[in-house]
């Protein structure tokens, strides 16, 4: 039994020994050489001609191999001569055209690099036939504010596009009216502009230009707008190869200012609409003021586009701007105050002047923003439980004398008063005009002896004069005496020098 352990034992010393030969002898070899990585592509060879051609943006895919190693990273060139590392094995390549040429071979090189740093000795290469896009543009009509009249600022938008990629896109081309002349180039990355009139003492003008909702004009103005007239805007995208787009065309007719007065009927009631107009005009002309133009600020087609409304704020903005006396009409709070507090910042920073007649709900807020702008500080609320009622017969007394006397010849659900600010500003100082009789109904009726301000005057300390005159109540319900026309000589013309 002795003599068998002592066999194992002698067996088990010499496997090891031989382990230790065996491993002696490998570590004394010869080292193999680094082999080199393999590059390859999806394929070697792309067959396209004419409209086949890829579009200017290619998609390329690459990987390599290494037998004795790995990848790690990789090498790629547009010329075979300048390579950019990368760890990416695809990647989207928008390619330059030549200019003027409407289609291009691009060579794509690309090299794999081992974990060793050893790079392919022969790249992988692949031709792309390469075919330029025409790009595209359209204009485009936000919303429900796409005049077709206006007065001689107008804003249009539009959305360029590209099948090669919008990097390819280059520049847009503007003309107005006339497409046989040179082009008003904006960069591509323009994407809406405003044309307002430099001169409206003509028939035709030059244009500022504006971009955006910038403020400050571009240097070169645009030349041809014609007032009283129809106006034809074109628009096409140009890109890198100075391949167009189809002309894109919208017209509108411009107007031009028959004087420096504007009444804006923001009436949104079809049906009392024209008896409104009619009201205000005739007491109007009865002052002697004649050959101011008419906006229709709330008229719109059957779509619901509004026929003469900018397309926003500060487009109308502008339109206000060549005038210096605005008479304002509406039977909507909301629509009028917000209207026109956004849109007359340049009219009021241009020294006008402005008359508003908007009566005001009995739901508006007390403190609704847009009220801010007017001679009111705050709207008087009810009491819980209550609404303030303005009956047939009641009156409007006048504060100052002077003033008539006018009387209400319908009962009316709403009659919301108002406060003014209880002192001056560094800008501006204010006056009630008018009070009303207005009744507060609830479990009974009892007349209202809060305040009860419905016409009021925002005057400028540096002259002393009224610029704003603010009314809460329909005018046109309020001639009971037949004395309106004495009303607006007073308001207009000794007042707001209309």
């Amino acid at each position: 039994m002795m003599r068998g352990n002592r066999f194992y034992l002698l067996l088990f010393f010499s496997l090891i020994c031989l382990g230790f030969y065996a491993c002696k002898t490998e570590f004394d070899g010869t080292a193999k050489p680094n082999m080199a990585p393999e590059t390859y592509m999806l394929t070697d060879t792309i067959l396209r001609a004419g409209d086949l051609r890829y579009k200017t943006q290619v998609k390329v895919q690459w990987w390599g191999t290494d037998p004795d190693g790995f990848i790690p990273a990789y090498e790629i060139s547009l010329d075979g001569t300048t390579w950019f590392s990368t760890t990416k094995q695809d990647s989207v390549f928008s390619l330059n055209i030549p200019v003027n040429a409407d289609t291009f071979d691009f060579r794509f090189y690309v090299r794999a690099i081992d974990n060793n740093g050893e790079k392919d000795p022969t790249p992988a290469a692949l031709t792309y036939p390469v075919k330029n896009s025409s790009p595209d543009i359209k204009f485009i009509f936000s919303g429900t504010r796409n005049p077709v009249r206006s007065f001689p600022a107008i804003k249009y938008t539009w959305l360029a596009t590209d099948p090669d990629g919008s990097d390819n896109l280059n520049h847009i081309e503007l003309y107005l009216n006339d497409t046989t002349g040179s082009a008003y180039i904006l960069p591509a990355s323009v994407s809406s502009v405003s044309l307002v009139a430099k001169n409206i003492t003509g028939t035709a003008t030059d244009c500022d230009v504006y971009t955006g909702i910038s403020n400050t004009a571009l240097v070169a103005p645009v030349s041809g707008m014609k007032l009283n007239d129809t106006n034809y805007v074109y628009l096409r995208a140009a890109d890198k190869v100075n391949a167009k787009s189809a002309f894109r065309v919208t017209k509108i007719f411009i107007r031009k200012p028959a004087s420096d007065m504007l009444v804006v009927n923001a009436w949104t009631t079809s049906f009392t609409k024209n008896a409104a107009q009619t009201f205000y005009l005739n007491n109007i002309n009865a002052t002697g003021l004649s050959g101011y133009d008419v906006l229709q600020a709330a008229d719109k087609d059957a779509n619901g586009n509004y026929y003469e409304l900018s397309p926003d704020p500060q487009t109308q903005d502008r339109v206000f701007a060549f005038f210096k006396k605005i008479f304002w009409f509406g039977d909507n709070t909301d629509y009028s105050l917000s209207l026109a507090q956004k849109s007359t910042v340049t009219f009021f920073g241009n020294n006008g002047r402005m008359f508003m007649v908007v009566p005001v709900n009995s739901d508006i807020d007390q403190q609704a923003d847009y009220l801010n702008f007017t001679p009111v500080r705050s709207l008087v609320t009810p009491p819980a439980g209550t609404n303030f009622f303005f009956a047939k017969d009641s009156l409007l007394t006048p504060y100052t004398a002077g003033w008539p006397t006018l009387r209400c010849v319908a009962n009316l659900s709403t009659a919301r008063p108002f406060t003014i600010p209880d002192a001056p500003t560094s800008l501006y100082s204010y006056d009630t005009l008018y009070k009303a009789s207005i009744t507060q109904v609830g479990s009974s009726s009892n007349a209202w002896t809060g305040t009860s301000h419905v016409i009021a005057k925002r005057s400028t300390i540096a002259t002393g004069k009224a610029n704003f005159i603010f009314c809460s109540v329909p005018l046109d319900k309020m001639n009971g005496y037949n004395n309106m026309s004495v009303f607006f000589q007073k308001a207009l013309i000794d007042e707001l020098g209309f």
